[in-house]
């Protein structure tokens, strides 16, 4: 084993979980991981995620800003869809991660 972590489980008391930080050492975000989760507003990608699948956080309605952490990290076009349409993205300033997110036609704060 490489010390990455391949599973994540999140506990929700409630309606608490505002706030999604995805732990270091999770590589990707799969498919459908988090889709129609209506209690996330901020999700805070960690320098280990290399990869968000399609839909991975697609129909979350509260979703208002997300941050990368990794500038090298790919990004499924459909991972967020449907998402509300004032959704901020912000990531390392001059990485790739900046232009492909604008070609999809989100915002983007570096």
């Amino acid at each position: 084993m490489n010390g990455r972590t391949d599973t994540i489980t999140i506990h929700v008391l409630g309606d608490m979980l505002r706030t999604l930080v995805l732990p270091t050492g999770l590589i990707t975000v799969e498919e459908d991981a988090f889709r129609n989760n209506t209690l996330i507003q901020q999700v805070i990608l960690g320098t280990d995620v290399t990869q968000v699948q399609a839909y991975a956080f697609a129909d979350c309605p509260e979703l208002k800003e997300v941050e990368f952490r990794n500038g090298n990290c790919t990004v499924d076009e459909s991972a967020f869809a449907n998402c509300n349409g004032g959704l901020v993205f912000y990531c390392p300033a001059g990485s790739d991660l900046v232009e492909t997110l604008k070609s999809y036609g989100w915002t983007v704060n570096p």
